[in-house]
């Protein structure tokens, strides 16, 4: 009922009614999978903080002890431990190290930098030793963060950097990877591009090949887009910048769907942004199971509480530390993108990330 209101505003409405937009369609969600915890991501009180954390750890490591049986698919994923996580930044603190996992679109800007600062503030010799350890070392020394964020408002920020526009210049992508070059729009020569990136041929000592292997190699995040664009879009042609793009619905689809196009379901230069956090960060194995989950929503209130509890790398945490996030803004945002999906989207969306819903609330 709350999504369909959601579809019948007019998108002022939905902006101005934004945050019972998202509660519809957190309970959406939530109403979905009744088993599941009906905790919200963002709910946070300043004057029980320290509870509101202990229930955050406790709720993890009851769904960690949940999926310990063997016979349990989850068992594998969960209790990996090859690393602390994809992303991890450490820093000093008075007492012991921290190291922080940070899943991608949950800050990881903001904390690189804040971690640059850290480092050449206070190069003391006992964090250059710890620095210099093996992950198993640091683990075992650190006091382990995760950072999270909720899966909604996650996949508005993946959406907006990387498929509402993917040739925008002003965007983080084209900055960062240089894409969207002339060459790649010429049909012909993605088509050799794909030819060489998924051959298993032996004519590798070709030189033509060799120089094809390469430039699948430099255009291979290009050439992941415009295989989804082709894919949603099988009786066009795109010959332009200007139509490298996604309504956030096609991305929404992609992302439950999927693709049978084996280039596609096996490249990983991109879709590691929408990976769930339970990919990105070691969980529950006994050597890297976090001491303190820290919600991207409610990042003031959590870095305070670093402070109180003298966890913090220095005193003045919660006012040095580089934030991004407008959570204000985000809610509007998150309204606004997901009144325009349907109620079997939403449910899709359940299925993809119940796990990280069940560690986190």
């Amino acid at each position: 009922m709350a999504l369909i209101l959601i579809r019948k505003l007019s998108m002022s409405k939905a902006q101005t009614f934004s945050t019972l937009c998202l509660f519809g369609l957190w309970l959406t969600l939530s109403m979905s999978l009744p088993q599941l915890q009906r905790t919200s991501f963002f709910s946070s009180s300043s004057t029980s903080s320290i509870k509101s954390m202990d229930d955050r750890i406790q709720l993890l490591r009851s769904k960690c002890r949940k999926y310990s049986d063997p016979f349990r698919p989850e068992k594998a994923v969960l209790f990996e431990h090859g690393s602390l996580g994809v992303e991890v930044v450490h820093f000093p603190t008075p007492k012991v190290p921290m190291s922080v996992c940070i899943p991608h679109k949950t800050g990881s800007k903001s904390w690189g930098i804040f971690s640059r600062q850290m480092k050449a503030e206070h190069e003391v010799e006992s964090f250059i030793k710890y620095s210099s350890l093996s992950w198993k070392d640091k683990s075992a020394l650190a006091y382990k963060i995760v950072v999270v964020r909720h899966p909604l408002e996650r996949l508005v920020s993946v959406y907006r950097m990387i498929f509402e526009d993917w040739c925008n210049p002003e965007g983080i992508p084209y900055q960062r990877w240089k894409i969207c070059s002339n060459e790649i729009f010429n049909k012909g020569f993605r088509s050799k591009l794909l030819s060489a990136a998924t051959s298993s041929s032996n004519s590798s000592s070709s030189l033509s090949f060799l120089n094809y292997m390469y430039d699948s190699y430099r255009y291979t995040n290009d050439l992941y887009m415009f295989r989804i664009w082709e894919e949603i879009h099988p009786h066009s042609e795109i010959v332009s910048r200007e139509q490298l793009k996604f309504t956030f619905k096609e991305f929404i689809h992609f992302l439950i769907e999927g693709s049978e196009d084996p280039f596609i379901s096996g490249h990983k230069g991109v879709s590691y942004h929408w990976a769930p956090i339970w990919k990105e960060c070691s969980l529950c194995s006994p050597l890297t199971t976090p001491d303190f989950v820290l919600h991207l929503e409610t990042l003031s209130q959590d870095l305070r509480l670093l402070e109180r509890i003298g966890k913090a790398p220095r005193s003045s945490f919660t006012t040095s530390f580089p934030h991004a996030h407008d959570q204000n803004g985000s809610q509007k945002l998150v309204a606004k993108y997901y009144s325009m999906i349907t109620k079997d989207n939403v449910r899709g969306l359940v299925e993809k990330y119940k796990l990280d819903h069940e560690l986190f609330g």
